[in-house]
């Protein structure tokens, strides 16, 4: 049998592209998890033009944290428009699991008005989850799109985001066996 070296585990492609335990994978899966986080983020900036929002994001970037938004949960995008904030919560996962990936965050941010700050303590919270494979498809975000009532994404930005995801996951494939 052929073990992982990071952790011991059986080594399967889904193994190494999105299920490692090790700190060294899960290191190199939320480099990948960021890269597709930070071309969503441009595109959506630029998708919302001038509209009066304000977008919040988990990464250290240009845009304030959504830890100013929320106590105890941090999702990867909240767009404040009005008394509403539209959350996008990414995930990168193998291409078998989409619909287990999207439950799982739905689960989890299920209590996400609650978690509100006290400032937005009156806002409502509309939650939408983006799933990307390991290996690049994206998942339909038509909806979040619709409520945040800004610009289709484009083909040239989905296949940046095809690309990054790819790459990323030819780099964590290459690097498997890497500590």
């Amino acid at each position: 049998r052929n073990l992982c070296p990071l952790c011991n585990t059986l080594q399967t492609n889904k193994h190494v592209l999105s299920a490692c335990s090790s700190s060294t994978a899960l290191d190199r899966f939320t480099a990948r998890h960021n890269a597709v986080l930070s071309k969503l983020l441009v595109w959506l900036h630029q998708a919302l033009g001038v509209k009066p929002c304000k977008i919040y994001a988990d990464l250290d970037s240009t845009f304030p944290s959504t830890s100013e938004v929320f106590s105890d949960l941090r999702p990867d995008i909240a767009v404040v428009a009005g008394k509403k904030i539209y959350v996008l919560e990414l995930t990168i996962c193998h291409d078998t699991y989409f619909e287990k990936s999207k439950n799982y965050k739905l689960n989890k941010y299920t209590l996400l008005r609650e978690k509100l700050l006290p400032v937005f303590s009156t806002f409502s919270v509309e939650l939408f989850t983006l799933e990307v494979s390991v290996l690049g498809f994206l998942a339909d975000m038509s909806e979040f799109i619709k409520a945040v009532k800004c610009s289709k994404i484009t083909a040239v930005v989905m296949n940046e985001i095809t690309k990054i995801a790819i790459d990323n996951s030819r780099a964590i494939y290459i690097n498997r066996d890497k500590p």
